[in-house]
């Protein structure tokens, strides 16, 4: 009735969390979400001194850069294309127990 005016690619919260090394279950009917007995960083303290490498593997973050850069080509020039993210803080809770 009121049209549109934006296009999102929202997907789960584990997304950048797979590409720092997280392991994730999937689910049929649901996102998939981080195994939490298999975090990366045994707690918050451990995960305070990382720095990312050139190493890290990019392919759940990439391909959502990719389909908006996609959905840009495609949708009208009017509309505006987002892609959600973790934040610093919400993603150091991803991958630390």
């Amino acid at each position: 009735m009121f049209g549109y005016y934006y296009v999102s690619t929202i997907s789960d919260s584990a997304r950048e969390a797979v590409d720092l090394g997280a392991r994730i279950q999937r689910y049929e009917a649901q996102p998939p979400v981080i195994i939490e007995d298999k975090a990366l960083f045994a707690g918050k303290l451990a995960f305070a001194g990382f720095k990312a490498s050139g190493q890290l593997l990019w392919r759940r973050m990439e391909d959502r850069v990719r389909r908006v850069d996609l959905m840009r080509r495609r949708m009208r020039k009017d509309l505006c294309a987002e892609r959600c993210a973790e934040g610093p803080c919400a993603e150091a809770a991803e991958v630390a127990a």
